[in-house]
């Protein structure tokens, strides 16, 4: 039961936070606008930095727009954490919130190429439909 009210809590906090915020402030902390270019690399690495620099038992809101997937570097940095990985995603034209919950061992969700993707943690955990904040 703990574990129920703990997600319902994080798809709560999640909706809030994917709804009022605009998605060129939450671009993985790599200060990105829209004008520059952030390649799969870079987005990798500065959700691994965020998830280090993260304190223990905290919440971690990742805008994952543009991208479907985390790969082993995000996994690694989970390791060694106990927080709740959220993101925010974009697929077939519709945006959707998905977490890792801090309990789960990161590394037992990489797929043979060393991938984590959205999809896959959808139909592990759920995921959330989110309405886009009209500018």
């Amino acid at each position: 039961m703990k574990h129920l009210r703990r997600i319902a809590a994080i798809g709560l906090c999640v909706l809030i936070l994917a709804t009022a915020f605009p998605a060129h402030v939450l671009a993985a902390g790599t200060g990105a606008d829209k004008e520059e270019t952030v390649t799969y690399g870079d987005f990798q690495k500065a959700v691994a930095e965020q998830i280090e620099e993260a304190k223990e038992g905290s919440l971690v809101f990742i805008d994952g727009t543009g991208w479907m997937s985390f790969d082993s570097r995000v996994a690694d940095a989970l390791a060694d954490k106990d927080i709740d990985l959220v993101v925010r995603f974009t697929y077939d034209g519709h945006t959707f919130v998905t977490s890792i919950p801090a309990d789960q061992d990161a590394s037992e969700l990489l797929d043979e190429n060393g991938y984590i993707g959205f999809l896959y943690l959808s139909d592990l955990f759920g995921a959330n439909a989110v309405e886009e904040k009209e500018d």
